[in-house]
């Protein structure tokens, strides 16, 4: 959007600036010649080659599908509800502070769940988590 606004602004200012500068020629010549009117038109094409590059340049966005709980998986594993949807998130690749904002609860206690998740999952690592749910088809 930025971007947009500050295209925008560059393009009304150059319109302001030429038209005043024909506006000057009109003055001391009393008519408008040929140049200005080319000058306009490789002005504003230069513009709108400059806009369509940088405003509609082609992103590329990846969507990755949430996992889903197998919760009787789950309750096998003596994970409890909230450390799966931990689970999930991490498989998201959020932050812990990220979690803890999604969850409205705070950064120690998404640690403190993280770390039981670890330990009964016989893990050490946030990938290894993920990674050993999925094997045992608690995350799906």
């Amino acid at each position: 959007m930025k971007q947009v606004l500050i295209s925008f602004a560059l393009l009304l200012s150059t319109v302001i600036l030429l038209l005043w500068l024909a506006q000057v020629q009109q003055f001391f010549t009393g008519q408008i010649d040929d140049m200005w009117v080319a000058v306009f038109c490789i002005t504003f094409l230069i513009i709108g080659v400059f806009v369509v590059k940088n405003v509609f340049r082609k992103t590329t966005v990846i969507v990755q599908r949430s996992s889903i709980i197998n919760y009787v998986q789950l309750s096998k594993a003596g994970i409890s509800r909230r450390e799966g949807e931990i689970l999930v998130l991490i498989d998201e690749g959020l932050t812990n502070q990220q979690i803890a904002d999604k969850l409205f609860v705070s950064e120690s206690t998404v640690k403190k769940h993280i770390n039981n998740i670890f330990s009964k999952l016989e893990v050490n690592q946030r990938a290894e988590s993920v990674k050993k749910a999925k094997k045992l088809s608690i995350l799906l």
